[in-house]
């Protein structure tokens, strides 16, 4: 800002007047004209646990894990290592990539593939194969000749494919 005067102020010799001196003393307490001020929360008051509110009525204590997890109501849960359904899996364990028999991870080949197909393609075989085995398709005739053909012969046999495409 501009004519600012902002410092930091530091614990034994820096004052700050603000409708008075306010000094900051030792352990951090703040005083204004020599006398404490509150400035609420903190500082280095030590509270009664009895005092203290909104504690949970159970605290979960043991000579061993066993002992806690009882308390807390988590019976005898174990967290042993293993390679079960029922036992916890060590953080550098592994899976196997997946195969056309068996669930598993993806390899980086399968990957790669993946990422190499195209968003929304079709299988052109499958396609081909399924244009074949309609009726519709399969009954048009074919032009005898290409190279004489006229075209209202080529805009008939087009509207044909297309309304047979359509069926």
């Amino acid at each position: 800002m501009p004519g600012s005067s902002a410092k930091n102020y530091h614990v034994n010799g820096d004052k700050m007047v603000i409708g008075g001196v306010l000094n900051i003393v030792d352990g951090g307490q703040i005083q204004k004209n020599g006398v404490p001020i509150d400035i609420g929360g903190g500082g280095p008051t030590s509270v009664s646990w009895s005092d203290v509110t909104g504690k949970p009525t159970v605290i979960a204590a043991g000579a061993d894990q066993a002992t806690a997890r009882v308390a807390i109501g988590a019976g005898t849960s174990s967290l042993v290592l293993g390679t079960t359904g029922t036992t916890a899996a060590a953080g550098n364990h592994t899976h196997a990539a997946a195969t056309t028999g068996a669930d598993g991870f993806m390899s980086s080949a399968d990957k790669t593939k993946l990422n190499g197909i195209a968003a929304n393609a079709v299988d052109a075989a499958g396609a081909v194969a399924a244009m074949k085995a309609k009726a519709q398709i399969a009954a048009l005739t074919p032009i005898a000749d290409p190279a004489t053909a006229d075209a209202p012969t080529v805009a008939t046999l087009l509207n044909s494919v297309i309304a047979a495409l359509k069926a």
